[in-house]
C-alpha cells in the first residue's frame, strides 16, 4: 500500500491541468486557450506556414508528470514499517505532447530518514541517465550506505532527441531501496510518526511535477531481561564452614531503555508475604546471608537500588523494603542473619541491553534447617537434599513492566563422604614374612585419608600382637597428618593396668610406655575450635620396632610360631561420622639357624702335569631367606685330612670319610693365594696349618669399603718362614677368617670367595708314588700315553658361621663341601703320541715357560685349551 499525491498528473496528449499549488484558470478560459491555439495552427496549414520559432515560456505549460509509491511493504497507508523493514521508493516519470529536454528527477531525503540504509538504486536504462549523490550540497564519489542528514539524489535522464538531450515522450522509472535501522528503538522520536518524502521533475520547457509518498516506522515497547545463576562450589557437606557464593549475572533485551530492573532472589513467587514455612527451593533454609560482595556494582545507568528483604516478624515470612541507595544495603533493623531472601531494584536511565556481568550473593552453611522446629543440627542428617533455586529478574518502564524471567541454580548438601586407606609392611618391605627369633624388625603402616576433610585420623595395633615373647620397641619418628593439630599414642598394657597417655608434636617420637604393652591407638586431632581441619588426601606413616625374644616356645614342640598383626585405621569427623579399614599381615618367627652351603672349585681339572699349577676357588653363601640368622663370622677351612659330619652336624676328622692318598692336598702344593674379596666392615684371618697346628699367617683389619686380599707366592714363602719357619710344601690347610662384627651381618649379597693357586708336587705327601714304588698308577702306560690318577676335590672343605641375635643370644653352624658328585682332579698327565704330533713339546713342567712362548709353540687346538684352563672364575688371569 501506499499513499499518492495527485498533484501534477498529465491527461493524455492534452496539457496537463495545473497544479493546484499553481494559476487556478477557470475551465472555459482554457477552452478558449485551446481554441485559439487550434485555429492558428490550422491558419498556418493553410496558408502553408511553419510554426514560430518562439520557445515556450518555462512553467508556463505541463508536460512533465511525476508520481512516487512505496512498494516492498504491505500494511495501511501510510506503509506502516518496522525496525528492520527494507521498502522501496518507485517514481514514474513522464512527459507529454513534446519531448522534454534537460529534466532532473531531485529527491532531498528528508531529516526523519537520518541513519537508513539504502540498499538498491535502479534506473530504466533506456533513460540513459545520470545518478549522483550528494550530502550538504557536496557532491559524492559513490552512492552512500545510509542516509545522512542532507543527502540528495538527482538522477538526469539523457534521452537524445531533435533538439536536444533531456526525457522524450513517454514513461520511464527510477525506485530506491531504503532500509529502517535494525536498531530503531521505541524511543526514537520517529517512532509512530509520519513521515513524507517528496520528489521534483523539472525541466526548462515544463512546470515541475511534484509527488510525496509517506511512511510510518511503528516500534511497539518492549520490556524485558535475562538472567543466569550459579553456585560456587555446587556442592558441600553437611557441617562445612566453607563459603558458597550464588553468582547472578543479568542482561537486559529490551527494545528501549529502561528505568527499572527488580532482581529477585528467590524469585517472587516462592516468596509470599504470611507463609510460615520457607519454600523447599529457598536455598536461605540452610544458608545464612554473609553480606553482598565487595566487587558488586550497580549496572551502567542506574542511580539507585533498593534491597528489600524478606524475613521473620509476627510469626510468619514477610518482605520488608528497604531505601533508594547509591550503594547495597539491608534495610533499617535487619540483621544479616535475618535474612531469607534479598530483592534489588535498580533505578535510572539505563540502556535497552545494560548488564550485570556478576552479581554475588555470599552464603554460609546454617548449623541447622530454617524449617526445622526441632532444629536438628544439619551435622547429623544422613541423607544428602538439593535445592533447586529460582532467581528472577524484571524490567520496567515508567509504569510499563516486562515478563518476569527466571533462572535455576542447584546445590546439593551431602553427609561427608569419609574413607580412609591404609598399607602395612615388615622392615619397609616384606608381606607375611618369616624371621629369627630374637631378632627386630619393623612394621611400617601407612595412611591416607581418602574422603573429605575429616577432624580425626586413628592408627591402631589390635591386642593379640604383642606378647612376653613379641613386644613393642618404640616409634620412629611420626610427621602429622596435613591438618592436624597434634598427636596422641594410648598404650594398653599386657598386665591389664591403667592405659598409658602420650602426646607428641610433629616429627616428635612418642615417648615409650612403662611396661610391656598389648597394643596402643595414634590419634591425630584437629584441634579445638576446629570443625575437619585433616584434608583430604592428608597422609602419614606410623613406623615402630618390634623386638622379639630368641628363647620363645614354639608351638607343638616346633620351630616356628605365627603371629598376625592386626591394624585398624580410622577417620572420624567433628559430628561423629566415621570410616575405617582393617588389615592383617602374618608373621612366622623362626627358631635361629644359619642356613649357608659351601662349594670348592678347582681349574683346570684334566691334564695336570707334575709342575703345573691349578686354582681352587672355595665359595661360601650365606641364604638369602629372612627367617635364616645372617652369621657375622664365617670360617672356611679347606685341608689334607678327610672328614665328616657327627649327629649332631658337626664337622670331624675321620680317616674312613674318604681315601685319604687320593685327597687333593695329597697332590698339591699352596703356592699364592689369588685376589679374593673382602667385603666392606669385615676383617679377615689368613691360617695356614703345619705339622697338624693351625698358624695366624696374615690379619686384615677391617676397612669402610670393599677390597681385595692377594698374597703372592714369594710373600706367602716369606710370611711362613716368619711365622713358623715353614715352606709351601710343609702346608696341609688353609683357613680364612672373616668376621664384620654385630652391626653388619653377611647376607646374601656379601661375596665370600676365596681363591688359592696350587702347585702339583712332583711325589705324594704319603709316598705313594716315591721313586721304585709300583702302587700309583700314574706308572701304568698304555698305547695313548700314561693312564692319570684322581684326586678328590671335596671331603676338605669346611664352613663355619657364627651369629648373634638382636637379644644377644649365639647360633653356630658347620657345614662340609661332600663329595657326593665324585667331583676329583685327573693329575700326572703326560703328552699322548697325538699331542707330539701336533706340534706340543714334551716338558718337564710348564712352570718355566712363558704364556707368549708357550701359545706360539702350540696349535691352536692347545691353545684355546691352555687359554680356558688358566682363567679362574673372576677373570684373574695365572701365570706359571
Amino acid at each position: 500500500m501506499f499513499r499518492q499525491n495527485g498533484r501534477h498528473r498529465s491527461t493524455g496528449n492534452m496539457p496537463a491541468m495545473a497544479n493546484k499549488r499553481g494559476n487556478r484558470r477557470t475551465p472555459i478560459r482554457s477552452w478558449l486557450k485551446w481554441l485559439v491555439a487550434l485555429v492558428a495552427a490550422l491558419s498556418t496549414l493553410l496558408i502553408g506556414g511553419v510554426p514560430a520559432a518562439t520557445a515556450i515560456q518555462p512553467g508556463k505549460y505541463q508536460f512533465l508528470g511525476l508520481s512516487q509509491s512505496v512498494g516492498g511493504v504491505q500494511g495501511s497507508d501510510p506503509a506502516a514499517l518496522k525496525a528492520g523493514d527494507s521498502f522501496t521508493l518507485r517514481f514514474n516519470l513522464s512527459c507529454s505532447e513534446r519531448n522534454c529536454p534537460g529534466v532532473k528527477l531531485e529527491d532531498q531525503f528528508p531529516a526523519q530518514f537520518k541513519d537508513f540504509g539504502i540498499t538498491d538504486v535502479s534506473v530504466d536504462s533506456s533513460l540513459n541517465s545520470t545518478v549522483v549523490w550528494s550530502e550538504g550540497g557536496t557532491p559524492l564519489d559513490a552512492r552512500p550506505q545510509k542516509v545522512g542528514n542532507a543527502t540528495k539524489l538527482t538522477v538526469t535522464p539523457r534521452q537524445s532527441f531533435d533538439g536536444g538531450t533531456g526525457l522524450a515522450v513517454g514513461q520511464s522509472s527510477v525506485s530506491v531501496t531504503l532500509k529502517v535501522p535494525d536498531d530503531f528503538t521505541p524511543d526514537d522520536p520517529r517512532n509512530n510518526q509520519t513521515i513524507e518524502n517528496l520528489a521534483n521533475l523539472s525541466g526548462p520547457n515544463s512546470a515541475t511535477a511534484s509527488s510525496a509518498s509517506s511512511i510510518i516506522v511503528h516500534v511497539l515497547e518492549s520490556l524485558s531481561a535475562n538472567i543466569n545463576a550459579s553456585f560456587n562450589p555446587q556442592n558441600g557437606t553437611y557441617g562445612s564452614d566453607g563459603n558458597v557464593a550464588l553468582i547472578l549475572s543479568v542482561r537486559g533485551g529490551a527494545n528501549g531503555r529502561i528505568t527499572s530492573l527488580v532482581v529477585s532472589e528467590p524469585q517472587g513467587s516462592k516468596t509470599p508475604n504470611g507463609t510460615s514455612k520457607l519454600d523447599e527451593s529457598n536455598p536461605f533454609r540452610f544458608f545464612n546471608f554473609e553480606g553482598f560482595d565487595s566487587m558488586n556494582r550497580l549496572p551502567s545507568g542506574a542511580d539507585t537500588v533498593r534491597v528489600d528483604a524478606y524475613v521473620y516478624t509476627a510469626g510468619s515470612w514477610n518482605w520488608k523494603q528497604g531505601r533508594d541507595s547509591a550503594d547495597f544495603m539491608l534495610p533499617d533493623g535487619v540483621r544479616a542473619s535475618q535474612v531469607a531472601g534479598l530483592r534489588f531494584t535498580f533505578k535510572g536511565d539505563m540502556a535497552k541491553d545494560v548488564s550485570i556481568p556478576q552479581f554475588v550473593i555470599n552464603l554460609k552453611q546454617r548449623g541447622d534447617d530454617r524449617n526445622d522446629d526441632a532444629h536438628t543440627p544439619l551435622t547429623q542428617s544422613k541423607t544428602s537434599v538439593t535445592i533447586n533455586n529460582t532467581v528472577s529478574v524484571q524490567a520496567s518502564k515508567g509504569n510499563k513492566t516486562g515478563d518476569v524471567s527466571s533462572a535455576n541454580a542447584s546445590f546439593t548438601l551431602s553427609p561427608p563422604s569419609i574413607s580412609v586407606d591404609s598399607t602395612q609392611l615388615f622392615n619397609g618391605t616384606d608381606t607375611n614374612p618369616s624371621y629369627p627369633a630374637g631378632n627386630r624388625f619393623t612394621d611400617v603402616i601407612s595412611v591416607s585419608n581418602m574422603g573429605t576433610n575429616v577432624h580425626k585420623l586413628i592408627v591402631s595395633s589390635k591386642q593379640g600382637f604383642f606378647d612376653k615373647d613379641i613386644k613393642f620397641g618404640g616409634f620412629s619418628p611420626i610427621i602429622l597428618p596435613q591438618g592436624a593439630h597434634s598427636g596422641k599414642v594410648t598404650y594398653h598394657m599386657l598386665d591389664g593396668t591403667a592405659d598409658q597417655v602420650r602426646t607428641f608434636g610433629d616429627s616428635s617420637v612418642p615417648a615409650n610406655p612403662t611396661g610391656d604393652i598389648s597394643g596402643f591407638d595414634v590419634e591425630f586431632d584437629g584441634g579445638a575450635g576446629t570443625i575437619d581441619p585433616i584434608e583430604h588426601g592428608a597422609h602419614t606413616t606410623v613406623n615402630f620396632t618390634v623386638k622379639t625374644s630368641s628363647d620363645m616356645t614354639f608351638p607343638n614342640g616346633g620351630t616356628a610360631k605365627n603371629s598376625v598383626s592386626t591394624v585398624v585405621t580410622k577417620v572420624v569427623t567433628h559430628n561423629g561420622l566415621e570410616a575405617s579399614k582393617e588389615l592383617s599381615s602374618g608373621v612366622t618367627l623362626v627358631k635361629p639357624v644359619i642356613e649357608l652351603n659351601v662349594v670348592k672349585k678347582v681349574s683346570p681339572t684334566q691334564s695336570v702335569s707334575p709342575g703345573a699349577s691349578v686354582i681352587a676357588q672355595l665359595k661360601a653363601g650365606i641364604s638369602s631367606k629372612t627367617y635364616a640368622l645372617k652369621p657375622n663370622k664365617v670360617t672356611v677351612e679347606d685341608s689334607w685330612q678327610p672328614k665328616k659330619l657327627d649327629v649332631n652336624g658337626n664337622v670331624v676328622n675321620n680317616d674312613e670319610a674318604g681315601d685319604k692318598s687320593r685327597n687333593f692336598w695329597n697332590a698339591f702344593d699352596i703356592k699364592s693365594i689369588q685376589p679374593t674379596p673382602l667385603p666392606q666392615n669385615t676383617s679377615l684371618d689368613v691360617q695356614v696349618q703345619v705339622n697338624g697346628r693351625w698358624v695366624v699367617l696374615d690379619h686384615v683389619p677391617a676397612k669402610g669399603n670393599s677390597s681385595l686380599y692377594r698374597l703372592s707366592a714369594e710373600d706367602l714363602r716369606r710370611k711362613l718362614h716368619d711365622a713358623c719357619g715353614a715352606v709351601p710344601s710343609d702346608v696341609t690347610g688353609i683357613r680364612f677368617v672373616f668376621d664384620s662384627g654385630n652391626n653388619s651381618p653377611f647376607d646374601a649379597m656379601k661375596a665370600l670367595d676365596q681363591f688359592v693357586a696350587f702347585t702339583e708336587r712332583s711325589t705324594r705327601r704319603d709316598g705313594t708314588n716315591a721313586p721304585g714304588s709300583n702302587t700309583d698308577e700314574t706308572d701304568k702306560i698304555d698305547d695313548k700315553g700314561q693312564i692319570p690318577t684322581p684326586y678328590q676335590i671335596g671331603n676338605s672343605t669346611v664352613l663355619n658361621a657364627e651369629g648373634v641375635t638382636d637379644d644377644g643370644k649365639v647360633v653356630s653352624v658347620s657345614k662340609l663341601d661332600a663329595d657326593s658328585s665324585g667331583r676329583h682332579i685327573d693329575v700326572i698327565k703326560y703328552p699322548t703320541k697325538d699331542d707330539v704330533k701336533h706340534g706340543f713339546l714334551k716338558m718337564d713342567g710348564w712352570a718355566n715357560i712363558k704364556y707368549t712362548s708357550m701359545m706360539c709353540l702350540l696349535s691352536p687346538s692347545m691353545r684355546n685349551r691352555i687359554w680356558r684352563s688358566h682363567l679362574t672364575s673372576c677373570g684373574v688371569w695365572i701365570r706359571t
